[in-house]
């Protein structure tokens, strides 16, 4: 988080901010330029199935959760500003990870 704002309002900082803004204007870009695809098989034939990319997901790995610690007021203005935006999800590097442990702990114990 950047510096108090006001008291006990935390703005993201300008990386963050403009971070958010990188990812969406890439998303727009890709959406515009590649709305629709013709699908290839593996030899790079057409399949003559399409793919829509309407408005895909994208996601903003930053900082680590730790960094808020200790901090109601901190912890609740990022929570808040990243909750209130909507696209791309914003994540912490400590949650990317938890969620990756999460997900290879679930899957080991499956079978096919």
């Amino acid at each position: 988080m950047g510096s108090s704002y006001r008291p006990g309002c935390y703005g993201v900082s300008s990386e963050v901010s403009n971070a958010v803004t990188q990812v969406q204007k890439t998303t727009f870009d890709f959406t515009r330029r590649r709305f629709r695809d013709v699908l290839k098989d593996a030899a790079g034939n057409d399949t003559a199935e399409l793919a829509y990319a309407v408005e895909p997901r994208s996601f903003l790995v930053v900082g680590n959760s730790a960094e808020l610690s200790g901090n109601d007021d901190k912890i609740a203005c990022f929570e808040l500003y990243r909750r209130n935006v909507r696209s791309p999800e914003i994540l912490t590097f400590d949650e990317l990870l938890f969620r990756a442990r999460f997900i290879v702990q679930n899957l080991g114990g499956q079978t096919k």
